[in-house]
């Protein structure tokens, strides 16, 4: 899993990654936007520790693939933050 920082698209995490670093898109594969995130500083820390508070953040649901641009940090995650990443609820706006 990678944490990966965009210029103006955000933050997302994703199982994999395919860079082209000539255009700066990438292929996200198995990936979610961290719309917000709680108990951690920096995207680093969120890739090294992930977040101290996974039930505060927001995250929608993965989708199979999505390509973004503005790629500006790749960050491979820690057993550890993939761990606190995965355990973040999906967050949506439609009731169930």
């Amino acid at each position: 899993m990678v944490i990966v920082r965009t210029r103006f698209a955000g933050v997302y995490f994703a199982k994999k990654v395919n860079l082209d670093r000539a255009t700066g898109f990438a292929k996200l594969f198995d990936a979610s936007i961290l719309w917000r995130w709680q108990g951690a500083a920096t995207t680093l820390e969120l890739a090294t520790r992930g977040p101290a508070q996974p039930d505060r953040c927001k995250a929608p649901g993965a989708v199979p693939t999505i390509e973004v641009g503005g790629v500006v940090a790749i960050t491979p995650c820690s057993a550890e933050a993939e761990q606190r990443l995965r355990a973040i609820p999906v967050w949506t706006a439609h009731a169930e």
